[in-house]
């Protein structure tokens, strides 16, 4: 894009991605993904790598996004380069961030206990979002953790989501 166009509506990704990669493990109670793409290749020398954790036993799925370093920037380019990850909710599922600032409680309606979302970003907050079924748009909210990433040495956030049933308050959540 370029022009007016890119001025109002911003840097969008060029060519998107040269290199997607996914990869799926499976073991009895548990499967294991791992995803990769170099859309930040070009602009901010950085691959972005996700795993994804489904333990069946512990009724949980575990994540890790990590922005990895290429090898041209390694131990050259010290600059901080903000990113953020978002959970869309839908709009029958209400969120709390709790005092601890590290978990947050989904609450889907009619269900008495919810969910914890844990992790360990620098910031956690939660902003509006839209959600489209059938053509008809809908308020929901989005749950956005905050980071820095040094474009010579990378980034990472971890994150839980595990039932709240049977499961002590982490942070005592607030609203």
């Amino acid at each position: 894009m370029r022009g007016f166009s890119a001025r109002v509506l911003g840097p969008r990704l060029v060519g998107g991605c040269g290199l997607v990669e996914t990869q799926r493990r499976e073991a009895p109670g548990a499967v294991w993904l791992e995803t990769a793409h170099d859309g930040w290749a070009r602009t901010f020398g950085l691959r972005h790598e996700r795993r994804l954790y489904l333990d069946e036993a512990k009724d949980e799925v575990r994540g890790e996004d990590r922005l990895t370093a290429l090898n041209a920037a390694k131990g050259q380019d010290r600059r901080f380069i903000p990113f953020t990850v978002r959970f869309h909710l839908h709009p029958e599922v209400s969120a709390l961030i709790a005092r601890d600032r590290k978990s947050v409680l989904l609450k889907p309606e009619g269900d008495e206990a919810g969910w914890w979302l844990r992790n360990d970003a620098l910031d956690v907050a939660l902003e509006p979002s839209f959600y489209c079924q059938d053509g008809e748009l809908r308020r929901s909210q989005q749950i956005v953790l905050r980071g820095q990433a040094r474009a010579d040495a990378g980034a990472r956030v971890r994150w839980k989501l595990s039932s709240a049933a049977a499961q002590v308050d982490p942070g005592k959540a607030q609203a």
